[in-house]
């Protein structure tokens, strides 16, 4: 088709988000398919690959996956639609769940609004826990706690503390 259809109406690329990742278990997918302006699924019969630039953009980094983001994604001569993925790296430390989203930033084909596929990463660690060991010490001495978390966290790690009285048995 080349740039339109034999029947003159134009062609338009569409970015959707087939599967969400999981850590070290299930890549992210994302569909770039081919359709003219009524949404008909068409097919490159151009002899080349069509390709578009891709971005990304979330709470997810490129350090998040395998490798690096592409920046160029083909649908290939003869097809319809491609599938690309991302390997969710399970980089051990508990971020909670993250988005990755698409964005075609520029091709020469009309884009299906809004051009964006958004995907969530699900973290293959579960939250931290925190824990205070007991302590004790004599009347008017120093008291010492140890505090201990059970796994890496991104970024500080901020604890509030809070004391209940102000004796040994929290009533004065």
């Amino acid at each position: 088709f080349g740039g339109g259809c034999p029947d003159g109406s134009d062609t338009y690329v569409r970015i959707t988000k087939k599967n969400d990742g999981v850590e070290g278990g299930q890549d992210v997918v994302y569909t770039l398919s081919l359709e003219d302006n009524v949404g008909t699924t068409l097919t490159n019969e151009t002899g080349s690959p069509i390709a578009v630039s891709v971005g990304f953009s979330g709470t997810g980094e490129e350090s998040d996956v395998t490798g690096s983001f592409p920046t160029t994604v083909s649908v290939s001569s003869g097809s319809s639609e491609e599938d690309f993925s991302l390997d969710a790296l399970d980089d051990g430390i508990y971020e909670g769940s993250e988005t990755l989203t698409a964005t075609i930033t520029s091709g020469t084909y009309s884009i299906v609004a809004p051009g964006t596929a958004t995907a969530t990463i699900t973290d293959a660690q579960s939250a931290s826990v925190v824990s205070i060991d007991d302590a004790s010490a004599t009347e008017g001495g120093t008291i010492s706690f140890t505090v201990s978390i059970d796994q890496p966290v991104e970024g500080d790690l901020v604890l509030d503390v809070s004391f209940g009285g102000g004796d040994a048995t929290g009533s004065g």
